[in-house]
């Protein structure tokens, strides 16, 4: 099988993650029996990248917002400001005959990964108000074999080793 590569360019736009997950998912569908998992985390992927890196909303600001029930009105809000209109996310995915590799690079200030990935492993993430936020990470490194970030936080890659 030839190598396969798809690259995709969005603007701090969260109506198209899901149309950029579809496409991605199609690729790798004849390889796998269910793909729910993989889109799941391909959603929530992109979606952070967007959400926590171009518009640069913090964990504790968005568990605030949702409590107050004002998250949807501040990410509308977030999403119009000029400096966040400008920023892209990139998505380049790649199909070979052994993985599937997804790589998601955003424009934001990055984020400190490894405390994020402590806090998984030590099972911290709790339910509150309920609501949840923080289990977009958990869902990632569930669904695929390899979960890997750049140093400054910005950049994602992601592998599935196929059968």
């Amino acid at each position: 099988m030839k190598e396969k590569n798809m690259t995709y360019e969005i603007c701090s736009d969260l109506e198209r993650v899901s149309e950029i997950v579809k496409k991605i998912v199609d690729l790798i569908s004849p390889f796998m029996d269910s793909t729910y998992m993989i889109e799941v985390a391909l959603y929530e992927a992109i979606y952070n990248a967007i959400e926590h890196g171009n518009l640069e909303i913090t964990r504790n600001k968005k568990e605030s917002l949702i409590n107050n029930g004002k998250y949807d009105t501040y990410l509308a809000e977030k999403m119009l400001e000029q400096k966040n209109c400008n920023r892209k996310v990139k998505i380049v995915s790649t199909v070979s005959e052994k993985s599937f590799t997804v790589i998601v690079e955003d424009e934001g200030k990055g984020f400190d990964w490894k405390k994020e990935i402590g806090i998984l492993k030590a099972e911290k993430i709790k339910k509150e108000s309920g609501k949840y936020n923080g289990f977009g990470l958990k869902i990632i490194t569930s669904a695929f074999d390899e979960v890997r970030y750049n140093n400054k936080g910005n950049k994602l890659t992601v592998v599935k080793h196929l059968n």
